[in-house]
């Protein structure tokens, strides 16, 4: 599939605080995320993500479809009174523990080791699933696995009009300057991969 990163920045060059939810962008910049899901196949989310942000990861607050949503879980552990368990798009969750057998469900579980192989595995499932684009939304360390593998086409990266002081670094990554716009007071820069494919 076609890879977009997606993630916010503050000023100061920090993705997100600990265990913390920050909003870091303008609800301009909110709305164009939720335009650019409608827009594509499936979307992407780390454990510690899921858990901290609770995200639903849908289109309310724009027009078009949800995509598929996927979830890293590795062990089971996220609690499924989470918005991204609530059946109201197709979900996968990746894990190490079980498969779902039931073909009609909408919340379904995949076992893929958490191995070394695990991104190129799930981007296979995709290809074959038909999804031609992927949008991976972080946490900064899935991430940042995707950009080590050279696993990521563009990166849309908004900065924020916002300075944290400290907490998780944003992800980084080098490549070509594609587009830069102002988004109300936040920037939003495009990076296309130089070496995608390679």
């Amino acid at each position: 599939p076609y890879i977009i990163l997606k993630y916010a920045k503050s000023k100061d060059g920090f993705f997100a605080k600990e265990n913390e939810q920050i909003w870091i962008t303008n609800s301009m910049s909110g709305c164009l995320v939720h335009k650019w899901r409608s827009e594509s196949d499936a979307i992407l989310v780390g454990t510690k993500t899921a858990l901290t942000d609770n995200p639903s990861l849908t289109t309310r607050s724009y027009f078009g479809k949800t995509p598929l949503r996927i979830v890293l879980d590795k062990d089971l552990k996220l609690p499924q009174n989470l918005n991204v368990f609530d059946e109201k798009s197709e979900t996968w969750i990746i894990n190490e523990k079980i498969v779902t057998e039931d073909s009609e469900a909408r919340n379904k579980f995949l076992k893929i080791n958490f191995d070394e192989e695990l991104l190129n595995q799930i981007l296979t499932q995709l290809f074959e699933s038909k999804k031609s684009t992927l949008i991976v939304e972080g946490g900064a360390f899935t991430l940042q696995q995707f950009i080590d593998q050279n696993f990521w086409d563009e990166a849309r990266i908004f900065t924020g009009n916002k300075y944290l002081g400290n907490g998780i670094e944003a992800p980084k990554l080098t490549g070509t300057l594609s587009e830069k716009h102002q988004i109300g007071d936040d920037t939003l820069t495009i990076i296309e991969n130089s070496f995608a494919g390679c």
